[in-house]
């Protein structure tokens, strides 16, 4: 049995300067750079924390049952009067199951077997300072003549309700190693929600006289999942050759169980009606991650006018139409209405109804070459409505593994790194078939549609200086599989021979040449499919820099 305590104080301080000036060209920040110096300012600030905490550790019967206890309490400065402290509890214990005497017969077998349950709190203080207070900076002056005085005007509002961000969680795990410790299990399930969560610059209503408040306590968030760990000890043994492995994989589910609807509301805007944009939505219940957007279903092969359904349409154009397309059985797509079995819907004069992208009032007629976006519900507009759940950007799955092979005085090491189950937006390959600008386009777009009966997956061009055109909304024909194996890291070593090393007066020589980044096996178009994730959670690719490949060689020597 042990004990122990401690106390800390920490004291935090910084300080601030900024210029603005014109005539200078960008990056350049010298103060002794010539230019027109319009403004200055400069701001101090400090903070201090206090915590105590005191921590238990009870080990019985030769360590087979251990038992462990921290609490900790947190003081900052950063919270107004009754929320600046915090307690953080954790508990943990162990059970070695294979220590045990009715366990002895199947050591053989079971090396070890054990299991950790755990419970703990942290908590979490926002970054700034003076939170609790209103402050009031310089705003011109006010006045006339000799009689002019300096004028201050409030910046911020003051947040006396501000709290402690704090996370419970709890987990489960399990060590089991077979046959004397040739294969290790690691196995640990977890549950974490967190409350009163910390966001910055969150939007309120103008008519406070202020755009958003520095910090505030929004919602409830939970992750759950579990990871896996296998190791194995020397195994294929054959001579001087034996390799080892190791191999992990992982899930976390994350869901936005509440959330302050004016947070909501200022996230959720409403859907811009514009190319090259996603709607943005978090909702309760979700993950975070979530990828909203209209369903891509191809390219109108025909306009309208070239339906074919109607007298007019048959008599002119004959068998390029797409009636006369559907009766051989090909792609007879046009921008006409139908119901959910197919059926085309006419008006009362007997003509198809066309098929509209509405947005605000404005209809925009489809075309032939526009992109064909499912009508969900069959109204023969698309619009808001239309909008479905496209994905999520948070992996079902990921992990890495292992090999090692060892032969004499050789030994090669790999490591692999895979993601499974995360969808990307492809940003950039949106851009770069838009064909609204006069911007660097991708080669795809050579297979464009051009003419009445071309069959394609790219839109007709459209330039924006010409007319309108909605052929880049977002879709599921920019969002990705993000699946991925890549070989991170390989290094192949050779160990000289001691006895070759003595003639020559060192004691050891290591020759080694590694590599990193080797090969991605994905499906996915972009550059590179491990994308970091954008705001809450999404992850749009913009076309990054490239992950570099890099070659090293090294020798090693000892005296």
């Amino acid at each position: 049995m042990s004990f122990m305590g401690r106390l800390e104080v920490t004291q935090g301080d910084g300080t601030s300067q900024d210029k603005s000036t014109n005539g200078t060209p960008t990056g350049i920040d010298s103060p002794s750079a010539y230019g027109y110096l319009r403004n200055t300012t400069s701001g101090t600030s400090e903070w201090r924390s206090m915590a105590y905490m005191g921590s238990m550790h009870i080990g019985f019967k030769d360590s087979r049952y251990a038992f462990d206890a921290t609490v900790r309490r947190d003081g900052s400065t950063k919270f107004g009067k009754g929320s600046k402290w915090g307690t953080f509890p954790a508990f943990s214990g162990r059970w070695n199951i294979s220590d045990e005497p009715f366990f002895r017969p199947l050591t053989k077998y079971i090396s070890l077997l054990s299991v950790r349950p755990g419970w703990g709190r942290v908590g979490r203080q926002p970054g700034a300072q003076y939170l609790m207070y209103n402050l009031y900076g310089s705003y011109g002056s006010y006045g006339s003549g000799n009689t002019k005085a300096s004028a201050v005007n409030p910046e911020s509002l003051r947040l006396t309700d501000l709290k402690w961000e704090t996370t419970d969680s709890w987990n489960l795990g399990f060590n089991l190693n077979l046959l004397n410790d040739l294969l290790q299990f690691d196995l640990n399930i977890y549950n974490k929600k967190t409350k009163d969560l910390l966001m910055q610059n969150v939007g309120i209503p103008g008519s406070s006289g202020f755009s958003t408040l520095a910090w505030k306590n929004v919602g409830e968030l939970e992750n759950k999942g579990w990871e896996l760990y296998v190791n194995t000890g020397k195994f294929l043994k054959k001579g001087k050759f034996h390799m080892t492995a190791s191999f992990n994989i992982a899930q976390n589910i994350n869901t936005i169980t509440a959330m302050d609807p004016t947070v909501l509301n200022t996230m959720n805007k409403d859907f811009s009606y514009k190319n090259n944009e996603y709607l943005q939505r978090i909702q309760i219940g979700n993950a975070v991650g979530s990828i909203y957007g209209f369903r891509f279903k191809g390219i109108y092969r025909y306009d309208y006018e070239h339906s074919g359904y109607t007298a007019e349409s048959r008599d002119t154009y004959g068998n390029n139409t797409a009636a006369a397309a559907a009766e051989r059985g090909e792609n007879s797509t046009c921008p006409v209405v139908q119901d959910a079995n197919g059926n085309i819907l006419y008006d009362s004069k007997g003509n198809p109804l066309k098929m509209y992208f509405n947005y605000g009032g404005t209809n925009y007629e489809f075309k032939g070459g526009d992109v064909i976006y499912e009508d969900i519900n069959h109204d023969g507009q698309i619009n808001e409505l239309d909008i479905v759940y496209l994905g999520n950007s948070n992996p079902k799955f990921n992990g890495g593994f292992g090999l090692n092979f060892t032969y004499s005085n050789w030994t090669l090491k790999l490591s692999f790194n895979y993601r499974m189950g995360n969808k990307i937006v492809n940003q950039a390959r949106l851009e770069n078939e838009m064909m609204r600008s006069n911007i660097n386009q991708s080669k795809a777009v050579a297979w464009r549609w051009r003419k009445n009966g071309d069959e394609t997956d790219i839109p007709r061009a459209m330039n924006a200086s010409i007319g309108e055109s909605y052929n880049a909304l977002g879709s599921d024909r920019y969002v990705e599989k993000g699946d991925y194996l890549r070989l991170q890291y390989c290094q192949l070593n050779y160990n000289v021979p001691a006895k070759f090393c003595k003639q020559y007066g060192f004691s050891s020589l290591r020759i080694s040449a590694s590599a990193n980044n080797l090969f991605c096996l994905t499906k996915y178009t972009g550059v590179d499919p491990e994308v970091s994730y954008g705001a809450w959670g999404v992850c749009y690719d913009k076309s990054k820099t490239p992950r570099p490949k890099s070659f090293t060689l090294s020798i090693n020597l000892g005296f």
